[in-house]
């Protein structure tokens, strides 16, 4: 019997040549991340004149890619609730919403970006959390920069899911429910942060709100929002 394709197969690692960060960068990006070649960016076929860069931790690894788009090309600066609804039409079964947010950058600039989580699955059925995708649109004067992140799980996975487990299960008791973890996995962990009803893919569960990015500051999602932040505040 051959051996079942399996859905969003883990793509091959590419090995990156790195050079000094360039002062003439159009915008700010967090020093902790290292500068791709621009002439690899080439031969990688990214689109004219993007700077990419990698960054890893004990927790995390991610690549990220930057480059102008025309504006008519970027996403709704205005109405987050359309991203929304397009996502959710979108999305495979592998596939959660995180967050949809927008707002206006330090300098002034529209923003407006959304989080994704994928898992690589089989059969549709997620097996395990890898990642989450970023795609962030922002201005700059009169120019419209977009985002592309894809931040992964390195080293010992878990205990982020552990802990906001564990904390989610105190504070209902502490509200005197039921706070029995089989029931809370089962019908209170996983849920979308924009429609209750909405209940296909790989939910948003709840040890992935802000409020816990602090104690897990290597975890993908937090340097993915860590990442956010720097640029609306630095741009």
């Amino acid at each position: 019997m051959s051996k079942r394709k399996r859905q969003n197969e883990e793509p091959e690692r590419k090995t990156f040549h790195y050079v000094d960060r360039d002062v003439s960068e159009p915008f700010m990006i967090p020093d902790s991340y290292s500068q791709i070649d621009p002439a690899q960016m080439q031969e990688l076929q990214m689109p004219e004149g993007s700077l990419g860069y990698t960054i890893a931790s004990d927790n995390a690894t991610g690549i990220v890619v930057c480059f102008e788009v025309p504006p008519e090309t970027a996403m709704p600066f205005d109405n987050p609730e359309d991203l929304v609804h397009y996502l959710h039409e979108t999305m495979n079964e592998n596939q959660g919403i995180i967050e949809v947010r927008n707002g206006k950058c330090k300098n002034g600039g529209r923003y407006v970006y959304y989080i994704i989580k994928y898992s690589y699955g089989e059969d549709d059925i997620p097996s395990r959390v890898c990642g989450y995708q970023l795609n962030f649109n922002f201005e700059i004067d009169d120019h419209v920069y977009f985002i592309s992140g894809s931040f992964d799980e390195a080293g010992m996975t878990g205990q982020r899911d552990s802990i906001g487990l564990m904390l989610h299960a105190k504070s209902k008791e502490q509200a005197g429910q039921a706070a029995d973890l089989t029931d809370i996995m089962e019908h209170d962990w996983f849920c979308d942060p924009y429609d209750p009803d909405y209940t296909k893919g790989f939910l948003m569960n709840r040890s992935e709100v802000p409020e816990l990015d602090s104690m897990f500051p290597e975890h993908p999602l937090s340097v993915t929002r860590s990442l956010v932040s720097f640029v609306v505040e630095n741009n």
